[in-house]
Formats: structure tokens, C-alpha cells, sequence
């Protein structure tokens, strides 16, 4: 659904009827494939993501850096999860002991 995003900040710019437009688009493809309120929920956020927040290069470029830096996020949440439920698990068997 980010392409949408994409294809709006690109073509129309800070133009809040295109926008709003973006948003029953959004609304219309997720009823069409039946897809739950969440997934508009997630989609018209990544919309105004990709489309509200100002940014000096191009909107490809920074939909690419956006990516990154959620991907860079996840992965460490992954990895602060990992550590924490080793840290509770070994904490859990020294007392159990």
C-alpha cells in the first residue's frame, strides 16, 4: 500500500484533497479485498508517513531510507526480546535452585 504514498507525494505533492482522495482510495481497495479495519488502519498511517513528512530528496530515496530504518528498528527489538527473555529465564533457575 505504499505505493500509493508514493505515487501521491510524487505527482501531487502538500495538496490536502489529493490526500484525502489517497485516503478513500485506501478505504475502497481494503473494502474490496476484504481486508480488515487494521489494515486500513496500517495503510492510511504509512500514507501519511510517506506523504506529510518533509524531507529534501527525493520521495523514492526516502521511502528507501524509511525502509532501512524500520527494518534497522525490528531488528532490534527482535534483538532486545532475545535478550530479555534469556536474561528472565536464567534469573527464573538461579531462585528455583
Amino acid at each position: 500500500m505504499h505505493r500509493s504514498g508514493q505515487i501521491e507525494s510524487t505527482y501531487f505533492g502538500a495538496n490536502l484533497f489529493v490526500f484525502a482522495l489517497a485516503v478513500l482510495l485506501l478505504g475502497l481497495i481494503s473494502f474490496v479485498l476484504r481486508l480488515e479495519k487494521v489494515g486500513y488502519s496500517y495503510a492510511c498511517i504509512t500514507l501519511v508517513i510517506i506523504v506529510l513528512i518533509p524531507r529534501a530528496e527525493a520521495p523514492w530515496i526516502a521511502a528507501a531510507h524509511r525502509f532501512a530504518e524500520v527494518s534497522l528498528g525490528i531488528l532490534v527489538a527482535l534483538a532486545v526480546v532475545a535478550v530479555w527473555r534469556e536474561e528472565r529465564r536464567l534469573v527464573g533457575h538461579s531462585t528455583a535452585e
